[in-house]
């Protein structure tokens, strides 16, 4: 049987890869928009926030190992974190980042 750190440890891995995908997804389409129009909106403030977030992310893990993924690793990616989060109490379908 694994600990339960060692669960939580790969829980939030996995749910900082998710989040990083999605992140990078908002910034190609969603951000540039928002920051050009609304630059000092306090929107803008949270877009920044996780502009650092990402760029920690990628001195943690590596910029080659957090995506861009297939549909069939971003499944399985998702998966695993919602099969973390059931082991470690959560309810199925629990999939915020």
């Amino acid at each position: 049987m694994r600990k339960i750190k060692q669960i939580e440890k790969e829980a939030q891995i996995t749910e900082d890869k998710v989040w990083y995908d999605r992140h990078q997804c908002l910034m190609e389409k969603v951000y540039p928009k928002e920051l050009k129009e609304n630059p000092k909106s306090k929107k803008s403030g949270y877009i920044k926030g996780g502009i650092k977030a990402a760029k920690e992310m990628e001195k943690e893990y590596g910029k080659k190992n957090l995506g861009p993924y297939s549909e069939m690793e971003w499944g399985m990616l998702n998966g695993r974190l919602e099969t973390l989060r059931w082991v470690l109490g959560e309810d199925w379908g629990m999939l915020d980042t």
